[in-house]
């Protein structure tokens, strides 16, 4: 394999790696850090790929569409029309049901995000959330 070969190889991991965490997939994400050779940054991920790679039974979670219906129900009653309306509710909403992805060490932290932005983002999860509960 060359270097390019490498390189491109090293690249897609890193995106499997990506999408893994993402979509909180246990079983990409273990997968990719092992091939990578990385420490894993979610430990709790990295425990639930190795149980699905071994079969191991853990005690049931919140189910993932659980948790979107959840966002969906309270956060439908926001103002959706003007992005700023309610922003500290909406902020609030998204770092309680998404907080690996938009708290401080998130992919995308909400903290001291422009109120607009922010408001755009929430309505996206919303639409997201619709889609994702069923």
């Amino acid at each position: 394999m060359g270097l390019d070969e490498g390189i491109l190889n090293t690249s897609r991991w890193e995106t499997i790696r990506n999408k893994a965490i993402a979509n909180w997939d246990g079983r990409q994400y273990c997968e990719a850090c092992d091939v990578l050779g990385l420490e894993p940054e979610f430990d709790d991920l990295y425990s639930l790929g190795i149980a699905e790679k071994h079969s191991i039974i853990f005690p049931a979670k919140e189910k993932i569409s659980d948790k979107y219906s959840n966002f969906y129900r309270e956060g439908i009653v926001l103002n959706e029309n003007d992005f700023r309306a309610d922003i500290d509710e909406k902020k609030r909403l998204l770092l309680k049901f998404f907080p690996r992805r938009f708290g401080d060490e998130g992919k995308q932290p909400i903290a001291d995000m422009e109120e607009a932005k922010a408001g755009r983002l929430f309505n996206h999860m919303i639409d997201y959330s619709k889609k994702k509960a069923i």
